[in-house]
């Protein structure tokens, strides 16, 4: 009987064979229902080793891993001059005002076309 509350995570093994568990305690006064962790040992010998794996575990495990990958790709840098080269370019195809499109990211196709109007 360990003095732990009964939970599936608890395993068990007699060397190397793994044991039954159950659940142990006698009711009280108050009705309470059993609730400390145990397992089924039988009449032979040997090493007792006892883990815990929390059920939570996995699942933890792969938001952890998504949580790294999303840190990783924002910290990769994207050149200035790629962010928006698709939305620039169909600008600079479609406008005709620019010569080029670093003309389009500093703006100046703008103040061209206001002044020859």
């Amino acid at each position: 009987v360990l003095a732990e509350r009964s939970n599936a995570g608890w395993v068990a093994t007699l060397n190397g064979v793994e044991l039954k568990s159950v659940t142990v305690g006698a009711e009280n006064t108050t009705g309470a229902a059993p609730w400390a962790q145990g397992f089924e040992l039988g009449a032979g010998a040997g090493t007792l080793e006892l883990s815990y794996q929390s059920p939570y575990e996995v699942p933890l495990s792969i938001a952890r891993f998504v949580v790294l990958l999303l840190a990783l790709l924002l910290v990769i840098p994207i050149p200035r001059n790629r962010r928006f080269a698709a939305r620039r370019l169909a600008e600079y195809r479609t406008s005709g005002n620019a010569e080029s499109i670093d003309e389009l990211d500093r703006g100046t196709h703008a103040a061209k076309g206001k002044e020859q109007k």
